[in-house]
């Protein structure tokens, strides 16, 4: 049973790379731009690193529209959460968090960090907020509309809703109305809200990978991320070496 069990997973992981080598696109995703900063708050208060020796944080810069690499950019913020090891691999772990829209930075905490723990034994691992989300919200920035509107969304939903409504749809009501305005506004700016996707996000993680100097990288996909290492491998960058999905969303 364990050989049968074995030769299913070879089986499932040849399947993977052969429908990445299938449906690889052309070129690869141009090259960003890293620079170093100072870690924000919300990403080191709440678990013990030391800024500068543990963790280093920082910015990618990226295009909005990878078909026009020289128009508008947009920036992804990224932790890199140093190897204990003091002679660690060379391919670091990148993480792919949930959502899609998820914060993951913000809401590091000592659970989370202790998620990579066995992984930072040999590697480091990056997480990125990936495009639109927590730190990486770029352009797309819809506080000042929720803060003005949500409370009055909330309340009318109360009132027509029906009593017997389960008790987080006034709430989910409101959030939809108010980023549907939000959506519109950014819209009317003239924000392409269609380059927010799947595609450009695993662009987005070849670009990271590249502008860290990353010859070698592995990945690992939590739900929404799922999706998206699959997609990383459809288009099978250079350096990507492995990834783990989990697990698989459909």
């Amino acid at each position: 049973k364990m050989m049968s069990n074995r030769m299913l997973l070879i089986a499932a992981l040849v399947l993977l790379l052969v429908a990445g080598v299938s449906f690889a696109q052309d070129g690869a995703a141009p090259s960003g731009t890293a620079e170093t900063i100072a870690c924000p708050e919300g990403i080191i208060t709440n678990f013990s690193e030391i800024e500068g020796e543990t963790i280093e944080c920082g910015t990618v810069t990226v295009p909005v529209n990878y078909d026009e690499p020289d128009g508008a950019t947009i920036y992804l913020v990224y932790a890199n959460l140093k190897s204990r090891s003091l002679s660690p691999a060379p391919d670091p772990v990148i993480y792919l968090h949930g959502g899609p829209g998820s914060a993951e930075l913000s809401g590091l905490t000592l659970g989370v960090n202790e998620r990579f723990e066995t992984l930072r034994q040999r590697r480091d691992v990056v997480i990125f907020d990936q495009r639109s989300a927590g730190y990486s919200f770029g352009e797309i920035e819809c506080k000042a509309i929720y803060d003005e509107e949500f409370d009055a969304a909330y309340a009318e939903a109360e009132e027509t809703l029906e009593p017997d409504a389960p008790s987080y749809a006034p709430r989910f009501v409101a959030a939809q109305q108010v980023y549907g305005d939000c959506a519109e506004a950014l819209t009317a700016e003239g924000v392409d809200l269609t380059q927010y996707n799947t595609i450009n996000n695993a662009r987005d993680v070849a670009a990271l990978a590249d502008a860290l100097g990353y010859d070698s990288y592995n990945l690992y996909g939590l739900c929404y991320g799922t999706r998206l290492g699959l997609e990383v491998l459809r288009q099978q960058p250079d350096g990507l070496r492995s990834l783990i999905i989990d697990s698989v969303m459909p």
